[in-house]
C-alpha cells in the first residue's frame, strides 16, 4: 500500500499488535523529521561493517523518501538495500542478506532517491520465536540479475 490510512487496520489484514505496531511507526516517520532521524541515526550504529556503505541520515532526510507498506515488490532496479528487523529482545544472525525467489510480503518498504532501500519487518512477540521467522524472511525477492 503506497498511502498508508493512520486510523484504520489494513485492508484483508487482521488488526494485530504487530500490525498496527508498524502502522504507527510509519506515520511517525513521516510526519516527525526529529524521530526519523533518530531513526536512521539508530541503523547507521547498527550498520553490518563492509556490507554496504555507511549511512549519513542528514542525506537521507535531504532526499523525500517514499514510505510504504504491506509490498512485496522492490520497486527499484539498483542501489543499496538493508534489512531492519524489529524485536522485543535483540537479535542476531550470521546469515546474509541474500536475493530469494520466494514472495515477500514486507511490513515496511522505505525508499530513499534512487539508491537506498530498506526493508522492514516487525516480530513485537515472541511466539514463535522471531529466530525461526526471521531468518529467510529479510531475504529479498529481487530478480535474477538485479543490481541491488
Amino acid at each position: 500500500m503506497h498511502k498508508l490510512n493512520y486510523f484504520f487496520r489494513f485492508r484483508d489484514l487482521e488488526d494485530s499488535d504487530e500490525n498496527e505496531l508498524t502502522r504507527a511507526l510509519l506515520a511517525i516517520l513521516r510526519l516527525v523529521p526529529a524521530t526519523h532521524f533518530a531513526f536512521l541515526d539508530l541503523i547507521r550504529e547498527r550498520q553490518r561493517p563492509g556490507s554496504v556503505p555507511s549511512l549519513v541520515p542528514s542525506i537521507l532526510l535531504g532526499l523525500e523518501p517514499d514510505i510504504r507498506t504491506q509490498e512485496g515488490i522492490i520497486h527499484r532496479e539498483s542501489g543499496y538495500l538493508i534489512s531492519i528487523v524489529l524485536t522485543r529482545v535483540p537479535w542476531q544472525t550470521s546469515l546474509p542478506v541474500i536475493r530469494t525467489e520466494e514472495i515477500r510480503c514486507y511490513d515496511g518498504v522505505l525508499y530513499y532517491g534512487e539508491d537506498w532501500i530498506f526493508i522492514l519487518e516487525n516480530k513485537p512477540k515472541d511466539d514463535p520465536p522471531p529466530a525461526q521467522t526471521l531468518e529467510h524472511q529479510m531475504c529479498p525477492n529481487l530478480p535474477e540479475g538485479s543490481e541491488i
